[in-house]
Order: C-alpha cells, then structure tokens, then sequence
C-alpha cells in the first residue's frame, strides 16, 4: 500500500486541526453561558427566540459579551418517532449526550456566522437565517432583549 501524498497530509491535517479548533471554541462559548448564571445573562440577553408552545422552550438565547455577540442553544431532545425522521444511526451515537435522542447544546459567535440555524424542540422545528438573528441583536440592547415566540410554518 503506498503512501497518500504530502500535500494531502498537509490538507487532512489543516482541516482537521481548524474543526478541533471550532469545537473547542464552541464549547468555551457553551461553558460560559452555563456558567455565567441567570442574573448576568438576563442583564447581557439580546435576543431570546421561545417554543410557541406553552412551555416555551428556549430555542436560542443571544447574549452580549465584552468580546462579542454570542449565540447559545440549549440541550433538547426529540420524540423517538421525530429523532428517527431527523436523524441518522451514526448522528445519534455519535453526536447525542445519550447515544440516542438528547443532543447536546451549543454555542457560536454571531457575528462568525452566516446562513442558516437549526432552532429545534420537540415542539418546533425551524430553519432560520442568521441574518434575522443578526437584525434582532441590532435592534436590541443588552438586558432589554428581543423576544418572538416562534412555531414551525
């Protein structure tokens, strides 16, 4: 068996050390929000998109910060039927906190984001544009945050 070529090392490498850096980033933003309790994130919120639902699952919460606007997505889980139309075997156990139906959260910074974000419970699923978001945070002040209830069109 012979060995791939240097410049596709090089590549593999690249891209592999840049997607480790984004998880790592995004688990620091992730990190900080859990950790930065209620009070502080109410006093920095921008945007909270809500389930229409009566529960009003947060969707997406935007938060700003001294080093930027950022984004965090709660954990949420699906029904078995929905996680069985959303998802594939491999995402589940790979990429669930259960190896089946209960994602994780995450977290990004909103101003490195462009296109379009999943916003999902067991209630509401939505493909919404970053744009949208970026509007919303525009529009807002830190502690006197944007607010929409949302549901699936």
């Amino acid at each position: 068996m012979t060995e791939p070529p240097d410049e596709f090392v090089a590549v593999f490498n690249r891209l592999r050390d840049e997607q480790h850096a984004m998880e790592t980033r995004e688990r620091n933003i992730v990190s900080r929000y859990e950790s930065a309790g209620r009070s502080r994130i109410k006093r920095a919120a921008l945007v909270e998109y809500l389930c229409r639902d009566a529960r009003g699952c947060l969707l997406l919460h935007c938060w700003q910060a001294p080093d930027g606007r950022f984004l965090y997505q709660p954990p949420f889980h699906f029904s078995p039927e929905r996680n069985l139309a959303e998802s594939t075997a491999i995402a589940r156990t790979t990429r669930t906190l259960d190896g089946d139906r209960h994602w994780p959260s995450h977290g990004w910074n909103l101003d490195d984001l462009d296109g379009q974000l999943k916003l999902q419970c067991d209630y509401v699923h939505l493909v919404w544009n970053v744009s949208d978001v970026l509007a919303d945070a525009d529009d807002s002040t830190a502690g006197h945050p944007t607010r929409r209830h949302l549901k699936s069109r």
